[in-house]
């Protein structure tokens, strides 16, 4: 019963957004159309100062700014924000339809979902700067993880988590993140949204419910929600406030060609870039720097009344990527945690010349089969360099893992899982305080009795800090 009235809510929600979109004020669209001064049907541009807003960041111009994106929906006109103008939105505009927005040099000031277009397939948003109203409370560390400066600092990130014994509880549940939200109104693909130059200081990019997004040439200093960019597919998250929030009412359908590229994900207070439920997507020379969380990761599937194996993510190709400073991993590629573990599921991510060091854990972690790793570099993490969690049919080539275990037992450079292949990898330890092994390849599976993997001219230091199940062919 109270599910059917929650569905009941959402639904005039949704017919309130699609009925303010068509009764703008009639005296005030009819004076810009026919006003003697100007004719917007002339104009390629709405401007927000059209609709009365004021662009100084002090009086509140959510209402003139939710006018001028319903009326360029109305008779599909595009909007430009004025360089160097300040729109302060204390209150969040929702609307239904496609827009395409030029913000560049402008900036948007908020603490929360400032906009949320719904059912918006095709929309563009390029530059601009979103920015949260608040100055959260962050925190910076040292080299060795302990705590260097906290406070309302002005830059840092906010704590994650697993700084519940450090940090004051109260500043572990901050909502602050200015965010910009495409979301569908249902389990259905929309198709394309485009976000181009945008750059936010503790704000959020999320799209949920889309098929070939694109994200290019962002600079994203995150907020309090699940990504600094989340794209949600194949799954009930929430939207807003990450892991601290409500479940969505429905499941947003699966995704497809996305592509992610020339942006630099920081300071984020969960993760960098955050992926789900989609397949076929390119991720290309990108930086996640100094997130709370990883710097890029991929949704996992745990056992929940409400959980599936869709929000998993396969075919993803990640070239050229950086990621240094996370407060966890570097690359977090598992499709399955902790109560779904047992469940088995090929991801085929293909990932090559990319480089993970200085994380908190781990440089790259994956669960999935059917994974490549080419060229990757991993050093200096607090735990694992790169491993492989139990997978069917994993290869790495040519990687290379140095002085990793800083803090933390683990592993080098580590394959779990039958008719996995590590060849020509070369492992370096000489100092870090974990116990560890160099090359961990293990079946982990009593059920085969073939040989069933290939250990193909890897460089270590002592082959007595090896770990290599005799079903694995050696050859050197």
């Amino acid at each position: 019963m109270l599910q059917e009235f929650c569905m009941d809510l959402k639904k005039r929600f949704l017919l309130k957004a699609l009925t303010a979109n068509l009764i703008v004020s009639e005296a005030l669209f009819k004076n810009l159309v026919w006003s003697a001064e100007f004719s917007v049907e002339d104009r390629t541009y709405l401007y927000p100062e059209d609709f009365g807003a004021k662009g100084n960041g002090l009086i509140d111009d959510s209402a003139a700014l939710a006018d001028c994106l319903r009326v360029s929906i109305l008779m599909k006109k595009k909007v430009r924000f004025k360089e160097s103008a300040k729109y302060l939105c204390k209150q969040t505009i929702s609307i239904v339809g496609t827009i395409k927005v030029n913000a560049t040099g402008a900036t948007i000031i908020s603490n929360g979902n400032f906009l949320e277009v719904i059912d918006g397939a095709g929309s563009e948003w390029v530059g601009g700067l979103l920015k949260a109203a608040s100055k959260p409370y962050t925190i910076t560390y040292t080299q060795d993880w302990s705590i260097q400066r906290e406070g309302t600092l002005g830059y840092g990130r906010m704590p994650f988590d697993n700084e519940s014994q450090r940090i004051n509880r109260d500043f572990l549940d901050q909502k602050i993140g200015c965010a910009l939200v495409f979301r569908s109104s249902n389990g259905y693909a929309l198709d394309g949204v485009i976000i181009k130059n945008v750059t936010t200081d503790y704000g959020n990019i999320i799209i949920a419910g889309f098929k070939n997004v694109i994200i290019d040439s962002c600079k994203i200093k995150g907020g309090a929600h699940m990504g600094g960019c989340a794209i949600l597919n194949g799954t009930r998250d929430p939207i807003l406030w990450g892991y601290k929030n409500r479940i969505n009412d429905f499941e947003f359908a699966r995704g497809y060609g996305h592509k992610i590229s020339n942006s630099i994900f920081y300071q984020c207070r969960n993760n960098g870039l955050f992926l789900s439920g989609s397949e076929n997507v390119v991720i290309d020379n990108c930086k996640f720097i100094d997130n709370g969380e990883s710097g890029f990761k991929t949704a996992q599937y745990v056992k929940r009344s409400w959980t599936n194996t869709n929000c998993c993510c396969k075919n993803i190709k990640i070239s050229n990527c950086y990621a240094s400073g996370q407060g966890y991993d570097g690359f977090d590629l598992q499709n399955v945690f902790g109560s779904g573990e047992q469940v088995h599921i090929p991801s085929n991510i293909l990932i090559s010349n990319c480089i993970s060091e200085n994380n908190r854990r781990t440089g790259f972690i994956s669960q999935g089969g059917g994974n490549f790793f080419v060229e990757c570099i991993s050093s200096n993490n607090g735990s694992h360099g790169l491993v492989s969690k139990f997978s069917r049919n994993v290869k790495m080539l040519r990687c290379k893992s140095t002085n990793n275990l800083q803090f933390f037992d683990g592993i080098e450079l580590g394959l779990l899982g039958p008719d996995c292949i590590m060849e020509e990898c070369s492992v370096v330890h000489n100092k870090g305080n974990g116990k560890y092994f160099l090359i961990t390849h293990t079946i982990n599976d009593s059920s085969i009795n073939r040989k069933a993997g290939y250990s193909i001219r890897n460089k270590v230091q002592d082959h007595n800090k090896c770990d290599i199940d005799p079903r694995v062919i050696i050859i050197n």
